[in-house]
């Protein structure tokens, strides 16, 4: 459920008195709430708008939409952090807005493609799995990545629908042997945030598997820190009941949420993604390396398989492959590629380096 709510405050001597206020309401709505005797988070988008000058007119409906512009760019970076409106947020937004338009129409236009970028194993360097990743290849603009485009739940559901249809002609071609030596790895799909919630999920997602023949083990969903930390006692009961249909799961972009270690050994998982962001300076950077060695450390010690995202150079590989990280992912190894090609790759047995 989402609600707005409006907060008038005067005076402020300066902008930045705002930003702390702002950041002051963030640091609330991040601690728990316990309703009923139910652990329950919320997460809050703030939005702030100024008044030019103490002694300006004061438009009270222009001051609220330029607040809620600076609060949709906020929802839209994803890091919650209160952001002040500025000029170059409305052109953004008029701009993104139209974008998520048409990307409407794409989903009805068929316009939404996925490619597989594959998941190598740290020593032997022979590809285990694929993920699956949504490209928007639009009829002017070329190829748009994921990123670029907007987090609308048609498109998640897109993103799980064409890849499950890549696994059905994957089984069908492996069924008549003629997938000429490529192997079976699981195929990882991003599970959004709107998903996660939907109570028909499950259901979905068994149906799925038994449309497309695929094994139940050889799919592995994507899930962030801060989709399980919204309600995670709800997240652990849909965890357990995912898990013991045979489905793997794994954390994606660990380690720039908010989950406690608590909740961690809770959660029914296989798999830690360590967040590209920290790999980017893994070898100059000690806070980044610190970071990623205890990740690795942690997950180890929990029995879990670590992954680590965005790998691009051989320095960042080797860096890795000393503190044992279990599988690597990045351009170092392959770029996403469409499934042909990426059922291709399944008859090398060793990746190159790129």
């Amino acid at each position: 459920m989402r609600t707005r709510f409006e907060l008038c405050a005067w005076p402020l001597a300066r902008a930045g008195d705002a930003l702390a206020l702002g950041n002051t309401l963030q640091e609330l709505f991040a601690s728990p709430l316990m309703i009923a005797g139910h652990e329950v988070r919320i997460t809050a988008q703030i939005g702030i708008a100024t008044v030019p000058s103490p002694t300006g007119a004061v438009d009270s409906a222009a001051l609220l939409e330029r607040a809620e512009t600076a609060a949709y760019c906020v929802a839209h970076q994803g890091d919650q952090v209160p952001q002040l409106y500025t000029e170059y947020m409305s052109r953004w937004t008029s701009q993104r807005r139209k974008l998520e338009q048409s990307l409407h129409e794409a989903v009805e236009n068929g316009e939404l493609v996925v490619h597989y970028q594959p998941r190598v194993q740290t020593v032997s360097r022979k590809i285990v799995g694929m993920e699956a990743l949504v490209r928007w290849a639009h009829p002017t603009l070329g190829m748009i990545p994921p990123r670029s485009s907007s987090r609308s739940p048609r498109r998640t559901a897109s993103s799980c629908r064409s890849a499950s249809s890549s696994c059905a002609r994957r089984a069908a071609r492996r069924r008549r042997g003629s997938t000429r030596g490529s192997r079976a790895v699981r195929i990882g799909v991003n599970v959004s945030a709107v998903q996660f919630r939907d109570p028909h999920l499950f259901d979905s997602i068994c149906g799925i598997l038994r449309e497309t023949g695929l094994p139940a083990g050889q799919l592995e969903l994507e899930l962030t820190e801060s989709i399980l930390m919204r309600d995670p006692k709800n997240a652990i009961a849909l965890l357990t009941r995912l898990k013991e249909a045979g489905i793997h799961l794994s954390i994606d972009d660990f380690g720039t949420g908010y989950s406690s270690l608590s909740y961690l050994k809770r959660f029914p998982v296989d798999a830690l993604k360590i967040d590209q962001s920290f790999i980017r300076q893994v070898t100059n950077n000690p806070e980044d390396a610190a970071i990623t060695t205890a990740i690795i450390v942690l997950g180890h010690s929990l029995a879990l398989n670590v992954i680590a995202e965005g790998v691009e150079t051989e320095s960042q590989f080797d860096f890795l492959r000393v503190l044992d990280c279990n599988e690597v992912q990045g351009f170092l190894f392959g770029r996403p590629v469409p499934a042909e090609q990426a059922e291709a790759l399944l008859g090398l047995e060793r990746v190159a380096l790129a």
